[in-house]
């Protein structure tokens, strides 16, 4: 397996990277593949295809200076989120970011959910607050019996919460 950066190698990696992501996601909008385009043409960023024997197999990214550009790097994490790719999210954040109180809020939520539904989490993050919090959001869930009533309930008090995203609101293969 070799990395070949796309920009250097033309289209042809380029396409078969759209043609899984259209597999993979059907009836996503290819916009996070458009912003990628554009950083990679601003010089922020490079695409690597990940080939083996000519194949394209995979994609890498290499972030280009990513502490001179937070936003950037937010964007990068936040569509891993949004992804709901904890593994990812997890491996990737200590890179950039110390993990203690001043995370994000989000960031801390995803760690906590991360380390509940990982037996041999790569990152361990504990925060007493956040923790509690996720506690008492498994527990109302697991109070409420009737499925409608339970997102409802945990709407109204957890729906500004990445647990709620990643439970009622992504679009992830289950």
């Amino acid at each position: 397996m070799k990395l070949v950066n796309i920009a250097d190698e033309g289209t042809k990696y380029k396409w078969q990277l759209y043609d899984l992501y259209d597999k993979a996601f059907p009836e996503q909008e290819k916009k996070h593949l458009h912003v990628m385009e554009k950083l990679v043409a601003d010089g922020k960023m490079e695409m690597l295809a990940m080939v083996d024997e000519d194949e394209f197999v995979g994609l890498a990214i290499n972030l280009i200076d990513a502490e001179q550009d937070r936003a950037l790097l937010d964007y990068y994490l936040c569509g891993m989120l949004m992804d709901c790719n904890l593994p990812g999210f997890a491996k990737q954040l200590p890179k950039y970011y110390t993990l203690n109180d001043s995370l994000p809020k989000h960031y801390k939520e995803a760690l906590i959910l991360y380390r509940h539904r990982y037996s041999n989490p790569a990152v361990v993050y504990d925060n007493a607050v956040t923790n509690a919090d996720y506690q008492d959001f498994q527990k109302l869930s697991a109070s409420l019996p009737d499925q409608k009533e339970r997102k409802k309930q945990l709407a109204d008090t957890y729906g500004n919460t990445y647990w709620y995203y990643y439970q009622y609101n992504a679009k992830r293969k289950r």
